[in-house]
């Protein structure tokens, strides 16, 4: 980042040497250039968030991405990804400013991002180091273009704290999607809001028989007329509705029984505009989720896939390229941490780790920061050949001592197969030579037994 001379002399010279030259690569850009005004939308937050299911799906979106921690990790050649202690983990998950708590900043982003397409966002600043994050409104952007039409210069003003501020891209986190958010689909939204003002007004004023009254003898003029005013100023109207009816004497209510249309076309719309609001912010389709048995984990794993990864994917990948440094950017990794979305029982959790850990896929510390356990002072992974631990200390080893032990190992097991042949054969040869033994003394028992008989004779 090019400094000017009145940031040179504010900044001072030390500070501003160690200020990185930033890449300049610049969001992407939409629209025909020139000046254009970002918080223009057809259709206003507040004609969406009128409609009760769109509203409750904006607040569950944003509220589950608020949730996701963000984390930076550190590629590794030998121990893969490991968890770094940055100092951004405070600001992007704790504290994004003295005045803001990351939770209601990662709630404004995904809301921001969910519903209008795009989210500003200053980033204050104290050299490289990043001190804090204010969510900006009213933004306005303003490009300039050399000959061969590429953006040279972009300047982004906008309101914070009901004061205009003004900078250029490396001033503000910016989160833009090419295709809009959910206030793009302007043409279904103005539909559905129609057809719910529609809705609203003939259930206001719509009327349709379902009772009648009867007398017993016949009514004169003046009563008649007296008892219709009393029963409109009484009964008439959604607002008088569930009201006692006091009959007088001769007069019966009867009911017809017939199917409202009324609520039936209700019913129809209702289902109707779930449906549509479902297909704007991508969910599943709630009907096809009704037919099938699909159970909360399911449809949790459902909803990360569609909905929240794609997101999770935009605000990892712009963390990287605008919060890191330029050195930064090839050894640290940042990720959303979605476990929480789709939470493992102890019983599934216990096959799963100890499987990994059998395997010598995670160390035994790996496993105690997943299980929330204390690390131990020595961490090992293990191993399935021979069931053989090798401690981290002996990983710059590892490829020496494996094939120590393995050799040992396996030279070991060869040694004591050897000695349990030589046993065999030994045990063999004992019997044959007992056997021959036996027949050996037969032989002489059966010489002697000749030599008294001739001696007899």
């Amino acid at each position: 980042m090019k400094l000017n001379r009145f940031q040179k002399m504010v900044l001072g010279k030390d500070l501003a040497k160690n200020i990185e030259d930033r890449n300049r690569n610049y969001v992407s850009f939409f629209g025909g250039g020139g000046i254009f005004q970002r918080a223009f939308q057809e259709v206003s937050m507040g004609e969406l968030l009128s409609i009760p299911t769109a509203r409750k799906l904006v607040e569950q979106i944003s509220g589950t991405m608020a949730s996701f921690d963000v984390v930076i990790f550190k590629a590794d050649t030998k121990l893969g990804k490991v968890k770094t202690n940055d100092y951004r983990h405070k600001l992007l998950n704790k504290e994004s400013n003295p005045f803001l708590g990351s939770y209601q900043w990662k709630k404004t982003v995904a809301t921001d991002l969910l519903c209008k397409g795009h989210h500003y966002s200053y980033i204050k600043r104290k050299g490289n180091k990043i001190v804090g994050f204010y969510p900006v409104t009213n933004v306005m952007v303003s490009y300039a273009y050399d000959d061969m039409g590429l953006p040279i210069h972009q300047v982004i003003e906008a309101t914070l704290n009901n004061k205009r501020i003004k900078g250029d891209y490396t001033d503000f986190f910016i989160l833009e999607n090419p295709n809009g958010g959910v206030l793009a689909n302007a043409t279904i939204l103005r539909q559905l809001l129609s057809e719910r003002n529609a809705m609203s007004e003939a259930l206001e004023n719509g009327s349709y028989v379902d009772k009648y009254l009867s007398a017993e003898g016949r009514l004169s003029e003046s009563t008649l007329e007296k008892l219709r005013s009393s029963w409109d100023s009484n009964y008439s109207g959604n607002n008088r509705s569930k009201r006692t009816v006091l009959l007088e004497e001769g007069l019966k209510l009867n009911t017809i029984d017939n199917n409202n249309p009324l609520i039936q076309m209700i019913e129809a719309w209702e289902k109707r505009e779930l449906k549509q609001i479902s297909l704007l912010f991508g969910l599943p389709n709630t009907q096809t989720l009704e037919s099938v048995n699909v159970s909360v984990k399911q449809l949790g794993t459902l909803l990360l896939q569609q909905v929240y990864m794609p997101m999770c994917e935009h605000i990892e990948s712009e963390i990287e390229r605008q919060l890191l440094l330029e050195s930064e950017k090839d050894n640290l990794i940042v990720e959303l941490d979605t476990t929480s979305l789709v939470r493992l029982d102890e019983t599934e959790k216990a096959e799963t780790y100890g499987k990994l850990f059998k395997d010598g896929i995670f160390s035994k510390n790996q496993l105690n920061d997943m299980l929330l356990l204390p690390r131990e002072e020595h961490d090992y992974y293990y191993h399935t050949q021979a069931s053989v631990l090798m401690y981290k200390e002996e990983i710059d080893k590892q490829s020496i001592v494996d094939r120590t032990i393995v050799m040992n190992t396996l030279a070991t097991e060869q040694q004591s197969k050897t000695n349990q042949d030589q046993e065999i054969n030994n045990k063999k040869e004992n019997i044959i030579v007992s056997n021959s033994n036996d027949m050996e003394d037969k032989e002489n028992i059966v010489e002697q037994k000749d030599g008294k008989k001739d001696q007899e004779e």
